[in-house]
């Protein structure tokens, strides 16, 4: 099974997500992306959760099971329900992977990917920087 660990960060300079990859202990990837100015933290953590589904499909790995984990919880509860922006892109991969969703309550725990995505994401709005790797 694959978990991925998505999050995103806005300020009035600018917005940013983030997502690591990881299969077991294994390290599979990192996604970072600038996002437009003006962006809600709402709609920044959605394309943060799809631009992490579109990373792993562009890998064409073999594992269909994918855990997401996201700290916004309203996310969750409109997969599915909206078809539009990064909702119509989530929808579209949860048709083609087994995706489970599950929340992560935001800046509790000490050293986990969450934390990790967290700090790369505020890093990655601050230096506009935008890869895959």
């Amino acid at each position: 099974m694959v978990k991925i660990y998505t999050d995103a960060s806005v300020s009035a300079s600018g917005a940013a997500c983030v997502a690591i990859l990881i299969t077991g202990d294994t390290y599979i990837g990192m996604m970072h992306k600038a996002l437009p100015s003006g962006m809600s933290i709402g709609r920044a953590e959605v394309y943060a959760v799809a631009e992490a589904l579109r990373y792993y499909d562009s890998l064409r790995l073999d594992d269909k099971c994918i855990t997401v984990y996201t700290d916004r919880k309203s996310l969750l509860t409109l997969i599915g329900k909206r078809n539009t922006g990064g909702y119509a892109t989530i929808n579209k991969y949860c048709q083609k992977y087994s995706i489970k969703f599950e929340w992560v309550k935001g800046h509790t725990l000490y050293k986990t990917p969450m934390n990790l995505v967290d700090t790369l994401a505020k890093t990655t709005r601050r230096n506009r920087q935008c890869s895959e790797n």
